[in-house]
């Protein structure tokens, strides 16, 4: 890999970048560097980072801006003295993410935090940071491709952050995220698997066991990825051919029902299982990961709307949609999607057959 010298200027004042070229003379990557003057009026050129390592013009631009406010008031500290004297907002999250230890969310949101914020705004003094700052960081979010309701995650991330330090007297600022916009998105996913799309994947995953198992289950119950590594043998009740479901966001347990091909699979597979033991010995990344690069390879290649992606939650949006198409009452489709409010099934309403019509016509008769 080579780095070459010269400085491409990009459309924002101030930033450059520099390409990285392999043996074959292919740019694979490229190296922001922005430029400002110091305290005398010289030219000065700093290194920000790599675009293979999330850098984008949004967070250069955060950078440049921050440092010519530090020199223009005189705050540009050494870094040492910094951080001797004041919480950077790594120092905080940290705490912060430690209160979190207990709650099932904890491993998602730390790699969370050290994969995207940590290098973002980390090393940043938690009360140097302002609401400009957030603006640009949720730019930098989107300009690093994360989708609008990742982006609005991330400044919850940051607010909570800041929120604890305020309420534990760490910090003297305010909070930075305070009257911020949220990101207008609609998360919802109207894309439901066909029954002939069904059957491909049920093609695509029948030569692996537990794969198989987790799709049919899926397709079964609707329900959620965690819910279903989860199961054991003893939540299966074959002779009423259902099964315990737990529901993680409301630690509550409910029923599901099996159809024929599910309960076969099952049947065969508990015959190995100790009463208590998991129906799956492979680990949820595993399925996460084969099942994610099956939908890509079969529904996936062409196309760019994310929410219109097969995804693992696409399995318990088939199963509310098909029982909709089929006639199932509302209400029952409420129950065993475990919902907590109506509202949030009524979307699959709009897939129902009109039921009333037949009764319509056969009125006064």
């Amino acid at each position: 890999m080579t780095l070459l010298n010269k400085k491409i200027p990009t459309s924002t004042t101030g930033i450059f970048y520099k390409e990285i070229i392999n043996n074959d003379k292919i740019v694979v990557d490229k190296v922001f560097l922005i430029r400002y003057k110091d305290e005398i009026g010289r030219d000065k050129l700093k290194t920000i980072g790599k675009y293979s390592q999330g850098i984008r013009i949004g967070y250069c631009k955060t950078i440049r801006d921050q440092t010519m406010v530090k020199l223009r008031l005189g705050e540009n500290l050494p870094k040492v003295t910094a951080k001797k004297s004041k919480y950077t907002v790594h120092d905080l999250a940290i705490k912060w993410l430690d209160l979190k230890k207990a709650n099932k969310t904890y491993e998602g949101e730390l790699q969370r935090y050290n994969a995207t914020l940590k290098k973002l705004i980390g090393s940043e003094i938690a009360e140097h940071l302002k609401k400009q700052d957030i603006i640009n960081l949720q730019a930098t979010l989107q300009d690093m491709g994360y989708a609008p309701s990742t982006t609005q995650h991330f400044i919850t991330m940051v607010s909570g952050i800041y929120q604890f330090a305020i309420q534990d007297k760490l910090i003297k600022s305010e909070n930075p995220c305070a009257g911020l916009k949220s990101i207008k998105f609609n998360n919802e996913r109207d894309r439901y698997l066909t029954t002939e799309e069904v059957k491909q994947l049920i093609e695509a995953v029948s030569h692996e066991l537990e794969l198989l198992l987790f799709i049919e289950i899926g397709l079964s119950t609707g329900a959620r990825l965690g819910s279903i590594m989860e199961m054991t043998k003893s939540d299966i009740d074959f002779r009423n051919e259902s099964i315990k479901i737990k529901n993680f966001k409301t630690s509550d347990k409910y029923t599901g029902y099996l159809n024929s091909s599910t309960l076969e699979i099952l049947n065969l597979h508990c015959k190995s299982l100790k009463r208590g033991q998991k129906l799956f010995s492979v680990g949820r990344s595993y399925v996460s990961y084969k099942i994610r690069g099956l939908m890509k390879k079969l529904f996936n290649e062409d196309v760019i709307d994310d929410y219109q992606k097969v995804v693992i939650h696409t399995l318990r949006h088939t199963f509310a949609s098909h029982l909709a198409i089929n006639g199932c009452p509302i209400y029952t489709i409420k129950e065993l999607m475990n919902h907590k409010t109506i509202e949030m099934t009524e979307r699959y309403a709009k897939l129902a057959p009109n039921q009333g019509q037949v009764q319509v016509k056969g009125l006064y008769r």
